[in-house]
């Protein structure tokens, strides 16, 4: 806190003492004037404003000391020691506070690793599921057999999704990053949803090469959301580029675009748009979870589009980390 600041709050606290103060000022000007001949005013007057600076200066001093302590009490549970008992006992409440908030904080945090466990078992469980259907539909040809594979995709999609949306709570226990070609990684992410294109008519192109120091497996998952999205909003016969160039990667599509008033919250968790609410497939959850992840892996994110031509969505890797390869 500013040095005038403290200065302002310790004289108006000191109202009272600075009232007492001026009115025994008064009260030894009139003796003074009382017993002596000529009237004397400016001798009381001045022992009167020293002291007075004394007492300001020494209570701006230990309040200080006080709003510094307070300050450090604010962001640490720490047992600070005021010199007065009302001193004394603010710190004492804020520890008090503190110790409850953390304890609640400790059982919350309980609960919710208790409650991700049991989501976490249960989706295991039901991919063991997804893997057997997939199996038996892909032994039908064509008709109900396609329809079987499509819907059990989703599916699959959907448990992966709710996966790595509770792995991101333990984020730096799952981030290993390596150097890793990032057209590779394109390929790989375009083959996993290879049958998403195939069902919507929808091409990729792959163009560009680079090096780029990052976790792999996060970035295949966020270049697989963006994937899903390039691919839901195109037209049959379209097509998705990839541009790849140094340390950044460019998805664009040539579909629905995005209103310009729904552009600037496509990565609010559950907003879906204009868009997303003439689709029952829309979540609003897969922007959120890149921009989740591309901010813990340092990753920059951007979104450009014009509403009937497209989107595209680029990806900038931190440059300084490819000095390291």
């Amino acid at each position: 806190m500013p040095s005038w600041r403290i200065i302002k709050i310790a004289v108006a606290d000191a109202k009272g003492e600075v009232a007492a103060l001026a009115v025994g000022a008064a009260l030894l000007i009139l003796v003074y004037n009382l017993h002596m001949d000529d009237g004397v005013v400016l001798y009381p007057a001045i022992l009167t404003l020293a002291v007075m600076t004394v007492y300001l200066v020494a209570k701006s001093l230990r309040m200080a000391r006080f709003y510094k302590q307070l300050e450090a009490a604010k962001t640490a549970a720490s047992e600070a020691d005021g010199e007065t008992a009302v001193e004394s006992h603010v710190f004492d409440t804020i520890h008090q506070v503190h110790s409850r908030h953390l304890s609640e904080i400790y059982r919350l945090r309980g609960q919710i690793e208790e409650r991700n466990a049991v989501f976490s078992q249960f989706i295991h469980g039901m991919k063991s599921s997804v893997a057997v259907i997939e199996l038996a539909g892909e032994k039908f040809a064509g008709g109900e057999g396609a329809d079987i594979l499509a819907e059990n995709e989703k599916l699959k999609k959907g448990l992966e999704q709710a996966l790595n949306l509770l792995r991101l709570d333990a984020f730096a226990n799952d981030y290993v990053p390596e150097k890793f070609a990032l057209d590779a990684l394109v390929k790989e992410a375009i083959n996993e949803h290879k049958r998403d294109f195939i069902y919507a008519g929808v091409y990729p192109k792959v163009s560009g090469h680079a090096m780029v120091y990052s976790d792999p497996k996060w970035c295949g998952f966020m270049i697989g959301q963006v994937i899903s999205n390039a691919v839901k909003y195109s037209p049959a016969g379209g097509h998705v580029t990839f541009e790849i160039g140094e340390g950044a990667l460019c998805v664009t599509d040539r579909g629905d675009g995005i209103p310009p008033e729904d552009l600037s919250r496509v990565f609010d968790m559950f907003f879906t748009g204009a868009n997303g609410r003439r689709r029952k497939d829309a979540t609003g959850i897969g922007l959120f979870m890149v921009k989740h992840i591309a901010g813990r892996l340092g990753v920059g994110v951007a979104v450009d589009s014009v509403l009937g031509e497209g989107t595209a969505v680029t990806f900038t890797f931190p440059l300084p980390n490819l000095t390291k390869m």
